[in-house]
């Protein structure tokens, strides 16, 4: 049986946050090696079970969320209606440059708030 061990709540860690798989092999190992004696081992892997039975906080859904995705709406809305009235300036190469453009800015955007901890913006 191996268990994850994180720093923090699994809520407020994006990907690639500093995680931990220990199995019970491991806890044996540093006891042979010293640095723990057998009872706190055990001691160890019972406190790390309890953590991971209870699993993480249930996410609930707020008001903010309702206005990260109109947010979400209103810019996909506002970029359609721009795109539609500058095909006939920008052709279709202009259209087609203009859209990597954004997919770019909205990539390294998503990124910089994904880093941050603002996973449900970041996921919009």
């Amino acid at each position: 049986m191996e268990m994850r061990m994180s720093a923090a709540p699994e809520t407020t860690q994006p990907p690639g946050a500093s995680r931990l798989l220990i199995s019970r092999e491991d806890l044996s190992r540093a006891a042979s090696a010293g640095l723990l004696d057998a009872a706190q081992a055990q001691a160890l892997w019972g406190f790390l079970g309890g953590r991971a039975q209870a699993g993480p906080e249930e996410s609930r859904f707020s008001f903010g969320h309702t206005l990260y995705y109109f947010g979400g709406l209103l810019a996909i809305g506002a970029m359609s209606l721009f795109m539609t009235l500058s095909w006939d300036v920008l052709g279709p190469w202009g259209i087609c440059i203009l859209s990597i453009l954004y997919g770019a800015g909205c990539w390294a955007m998503a990124e910089t708030l994904w880093r941050r901890g603002f996973t449900i913006p970041a996921g919009l």
